[in-house]
């Protein structure tokens, strides 16, 4: 076990000692006992959390060349789903893409026709292999241009469908289309008719959908009980569910003494991104649980006086979590036999110990 829990210790076991007592000192001194439960779970405290959208799941969606948008067809934070028209929008660099991929292309037919008259006439005899080898070379310089130029339409945006049809009909387009490449809510909207987007900026920022975060600042002694991996359950925003640890940061806040701690949402969980709540988490954890008056300090250690055929037994106990009224010790020390609950100090007394 790492560090324990508030005032969790690692305790070494006290050799153990017995107080007897008769039924009529017992009466007396009105020692009441009961035993402790057995729970599966403990609570490890309450925190404030937010909800937040994973990086991997944030898609900037923008264009390397000055744009302006003719029409827009969704507005900031609306849900959209894969394929859903965002905007049509131009720019000069479009335009200018698409004239330079036609005129390569028409470079290109021109010489693909003389190079078939050509490779005939070589054939033939009529004129030098050399004029062929010239005009072929001619050729596949030209269509490494229009390759070039094709790829520039694709880094703007332009489909294979779009510029197989620009090419065929040698028509251009003036308004490029922006479709949305999954489902998600727009969290940003800069594509706005009257209004210019550099390149370094975003046209859109869309939120996919899927499983989101919740982040918290825990103390130290509290997130070192929280591993990686680890389901826990939770209770945040008037929601109780399953949650994973996905991360503990190993950098350790000085002014604060917390650590960053993040834990996975499972997608069927409808909670909103940017939600700030007080976060409850109970760990799954096999343990004992006993009321905190049922405990003692002993030598520096906490004790319970545990009643046997022999008497009250005093034993340490290893701390696990506390809440309000009780404590949850670790399940190594069996407790088949009930704790004294009151009169705790008399109990110590007769150990030989002062007064707390």
């Amino acid at each position: 076990m790492k560090k324990l829990l508030l005032g969790i210790l690692l305790l070494t076991n006290i050799k153990a000692q017995t107080v007897t007592l008769t039924s009529h000192q017992e009466r007396d001194w009105q020692i009441v006992t009961q035993k402790a439960d057995q729970v599966s779970s403990i609570p490890l405290g309450e925190f404030v959390a937010r909800v937040v959208t994973p990086s991997s799941s944030i898609q900037s969606l923008s264009l390397p060349f000055e744009v302006h948008t003719k029409l827009l067809h969704v507005a900031k934070f609306q849900q959209v789903k894969k394929g859903d028209l965002l905007a049509e929008v131009t720019g000069d660099a479009w335009i200018k893409a698409q004239q330079l991929a036609i005129e390569k292309s028409i470079v290109l037919r021109t010489l693909k026709e003389r190079a078939t008259r050509q490779n005939i006439l070589c054939k033939e005899g009529v004129i030098s292999q050399k004029i062929c080898l010239e005009t072929n070379a001619e050729m596949e310089n030209e269509s490494v241009k229009l390759e070039a130029a094709k790829a520039l339409l694709e880094n703007y945006g332009a489909s294979s469908e779009m510029i197989q049809t620009l090419l065929s009909t040698l028509k251009f387009k003036p308004y490029l289309k922006i479709y949305t490449p999954s489902n998600g809510i727009i969290t940003l909207c800069n594509a706005i008719p009257g209004r210019t987007v550099q390149p370094s900026e975003a046209l859109f920022v869309l939120n996919k959908k899927g499983a989101l975060w919740i982040e918290s600042e825990i103390e130290a002694r509290y997130a070192a009980h929280l591993h990686e991996g680890e389901d826990i359950e939770i209770d945040f925003a008037g929601r109780v569910f399953t949650a994973t640890v996905l991360h503990r940061s190993l950098i350790l806040k000085p002014q604060t003494q917390t650590q960053m701690i993040r834990f996975e949402i499972p997608e069927n969980i409808d909670l909103l991104s940017g939600t700030v709540a007080t976060l409850s988490i109970t760990r799954k954890v096999s343990a004992l649980k006993i009321p905190k008056n049922a405990v003692i300090n002993h030598e520096g250690k906490k004790i319970l006086f545990v009643k046997t055929s022999r008497g009250y037994e005093a034993k340490d106990m290893k701390i696990l979590s506390e809440d309000r009224t009780h404590y949850y010790i670790d399940k190594e020390i069996t407790l088949d036999h009930p704790v004294a609950t009151t009169s705790l100090a008399i109990l110590k007394n007769l150990l030989g110990e002062e007064d707390e």
